[in-house]
């Protein structure tokens, strides 16, 4: 039997069996990574927290993106699947600066995935757990249908360990690959990732690289959503200064901008105290 375990938002993770969230052969859609056992092998499906989604920053590649996802996730691309005798998988790589919003993108399609399609989300994030994650997806697959995702995030630093990559592109397009399956990858470094991966439609169909869109209008709207979030009353004149600082950043150095901002504000609005001198 396969276990669901609730991992709580403080990371305790409960294994009383009395607490167990569900016992059952099939896992539920949501998001999930695998515990193992002290001898590393299968334990449990840890069952975790959907990621939230932010406001997705303006991309060129944003269209390429939502509409790929509606495409694959449709029925129409599942019964031409079927006709071609070919199985219903794909893959999404997305490249860019650190920072820059790639896991707001994913995060947005586990989400989409799950809700339309009902999917069960697997986080590939260590390399000691690929080889039994794979076998246990792989054991899933003959009991339920519904859509896998594969999240590989930091996808370079995954593929780097030896044995690693021949795994993946097994389970991408070899021997161990299953139906219904999306990948969604993203990486800071594309250059470290091969050819073999990302020139290779059965393993990647579409691979986009990240950056703010290059309309500057649409750029600034979603910059003043993000400043209203985080900083009250701002004027015209406060707009265009942030403007300055913040077009062409990623969202981690946008943050910064901000935080600094703000504090600067603050630090205007504190009252100065005042000093009396007594007179002898």
């Amino acid at each position: 039997m396969i276990r669901t375990v609730i991992k709580y938002t403080d990371n305790k993770i409960l294994l009383n069996d009395a607490e167990v969230f569900e016992t059952s052969k099939k896992l539920f859609s949501g998001m999930y990574d695998v515990e193992l056992d002290r001898y590393g092998e299968f334990a449990n499906f840890v069952a975790l927290k959907t990621p939230s989604v932010f406001d997705l920053m303006p991309s060129n590649e944003l269209i390429n993106v939502e509409e790929y996802a509606n495409k694959f996730l449709s029925n129409e691309y599942h019964d031409i699947c079927k006709k071609a005798n070919i199985l219903l998988k794909s893959g999404i790589l997305l490249y860019g600066k650190q920072g820059i919003g790639k896991s707001n993108y994913i995060n947005y399609l586990i989400k989409k995935t799950i809700k339309e399609k009902e999917a069960c989300v697997f986080n590939f994030n260590n390399y000691s757990k690929l080889a039994v994650t794979i076998k246990k997806i792989k054991e899933l697959r003959e009991i339920q249908d519904n859509l896998f995702v594969i999240v590989l995030e930091e996808m370079d630093e995954l593929i780097r360990r030896d044995g690693a990559e021949s795994t993946l592109k097994n389970f991408m397009d070899g021997i161990d690959s299953i139906e219904n399956c999306l990948f969604l990858a993203s990486t800071n470094y594309i250059e470290l990732i091969p050819k073999s991966l990302t020139e290779r439609p059965s393993r990647f169909k579409k691979v986009l690289e990240i950056k703010q869109s290059e309309d500057i209008e649409a750029v600034k709207k979603w910059l003043e959503k993000t400043y209203d979030s985080f900083i009250d009353n701002l004027s015209e004149k406060d707009y265009e200064h942030l403007h300055d600082k913040c077009l062409n950043k990623t969202i981690d150095e946008i943050k910064h901008v901000l935080v600094d901002y703000k504090m600067e504000i603050t630090t205007l609005q504190k009252p100065k105290k005042l000093g009396f001198k007594w007179k002898k």
